[in-house]
């Protein structure tokens, strides 16, 4: 799973189909991963520490909770 604020001059300038598909092949191509969802969020809503790390597992319990203020309705696709 990636979640990835989007910069908000291109809140509205974006396709999010065609972001989500170079976002999956880019990960596979160079990582040989595959890609479970892509969540695209609000501009300063990745939550972080004090020192500015990425708090990793807030992250991961908005995510399964669904708590991300997103920028764009998602479509998972099955993988």
């Amino acid at each position: 799973v990636v979640a990835c604020e989007i910069n908000k001059d291109f809140l509205n300038k974006f396709d999010h189909s065609q972001l989500l598909t170079t976002v999956r092949k880019n990960i596979s191509d160079i990582h040989g991963l595959r890609l479970h969802d892509l969540v695209l969020i609000m501009p300063v809503t990745l939550p972080k520490t004090s020192s500015g790390k990425k708090r990793r597992r807030h992250c991961t319990s908005l995510y399964l909770q669904n708590g991300f203020r997103e920028a764009v309705t998602r479509q998972v696709v099955p993988v």
